[in-house]
Parts: C-alpha cells; structure tokens; sequence
C-alpha cells in the first residue's frame, strides 16, 4: 500500500520509455527551467527525478509537494465516532470531508477546528491520513500488547491505543528531545480526556534492548 498520497491526488508518475527520456542537455535545461523555490527539491533529486519520469511527470511531482496539505483530523474511537464529530464541527462552523481510506478520519475544508471546544475535549487530534493509515495496517485488536519504537509525537500511539482498548502500547523513542516530545502529547491527552478513555499507553523512556521482548507482542 502507498501511503504518501493517501486521499490526495498524485500525480501519474509512470515511468517514461526510455526513448522519451531526455538526453544530459535537456536534463540540464530541464532542471534549470523548473522552479527550484520548491520546499523540498535539489539539482540531483530534479535531475533524478528527470531522468526516470520525464519533464511532465516531474513537473507534476513538484506542483504537488508544494501545494499545502490539508488539515486532517482523527477521530477519537474511545469517545466518539467519525460522522457524530463532523455533525459537532458542522455546529461549530466548521466543515469537513471524509478521508479517503483512513476510516476515522475527516479533512477540514472551511474553519478553524483548533478553536473550538472540541478541541481541548479529546475528541479528535491532527494527523494526516497517511499516518492515520499506519495504524490500520497495524490492525490492533482489543487487549492486544503492542511496541512502537519510533513513536514521537505520539500520534500513532494514540490511535494504537484507541485501536486496542484493553491493550498496552509501549511507546518509545530513541532521542530525549523526540521522548520529551511523545511525552507531552501523551500526558497532555490523558489530561483532556482523563485517565479512564486515554487507552493504556506506557511512554517517555528512550528505546532499549530487550524492551521488544517483555512487551511480548507485535512492533512497529
């Protein structure tokens, strides 16, 4: 499964025949004549880019990484459900769509859901659609034990632990600055929801050898 573009539009970056690639001059001429203001590309990744997909294609993978991503919210499944958290956002003049493939997970298309009460309630955090995707494809089931060794900020350990009420999530990481990060979010949650609809979640201890093994279940 490709989780980059989960619920955008990517562009078709088929591979062009190898007749249809240009040649070192129009690479060069390609790589010049493309805006290079873009966020995330370099002279050798446009240069690779042209050299596998072509001018047109590689036009469009710029046009794409440098348009803003949308805000995506994820419902809390503990407390709430995807549709009621539309209709409550919808009260507080804030409008949504569903994700595409993330089945707790709504994109905002007009207001600020941040600003309202349901922010501070619990009810959903932000988190993109392709990470929402990574704890689906976990498939966590109710009372289940489950390590994520690179969890920081925390969002995936939430929907983890959302995914597995019953369960423990071990969440870790292996930097203090990314701990002291996963920490926060995971406190700060138990605080807005309260212990009880947190989901069991263990977190702020930097990753070690022979965590894995006592938590004696599956890893991510």
């Amino acid at each position: 499964m490709n989780l980059c573009f989960a619920g955008s539009h990517a562009p078709d970056a088929r591979p062009t025949s190898r007749r249809s690639r240009p040649n070192a001059r129009d690479r060069a001429r390609g790589v010049v004549d493309l805006p290079l203001h873009s966020r995330i590309a370099s002279r050798w990744l446009l240069s690779r880019w042209l050299d596998r997909w072509g001018l047109e294609a590689t036009q469009k993978w710029l046009r794409f990484n440098n348009s803003p991503a949308p805000l995506t919210l994820r419902a809390n499944r503990l407390c709430t459900t995807r549709d009621r958290l539309a209709g409550e956002l919808a009260d507080l003049g804030v409008r949504t769509r569903l994700t595409g493939l993330a089945p707790d997970g709504l994109i905002v298309t007009e207001g600020h859901p941040l600003q309202t009460p349901l922010a501070g309630s619990g009810a959903f955090l932000v988190q993109d659609e392709a990470s929402q995707l990574v704890a689906e494809v976990v498939g966590a089931r109710p009372g289940e034990r489950l390590l994520d060794a690179c969890a920081a900020p925390g969002g995936k350990s939430l929907a983890l632990a959302w995914s597995a009420p019953g369960g423990l999530v071990v969440a870790c990481d292996v930097r203090p600055a990314r701990v002291a990060l996963l920490s926060g979010t995971l406190r700060e949650h138990a605080r807005r929801v309260g212990e009880g609809r947190a989901g069991r979640l263990r977190g702020g201890g930097a990753f070690r050898r022979g965590v894995r093994r006592r938590t004696r279940g599956r890893s991510l």
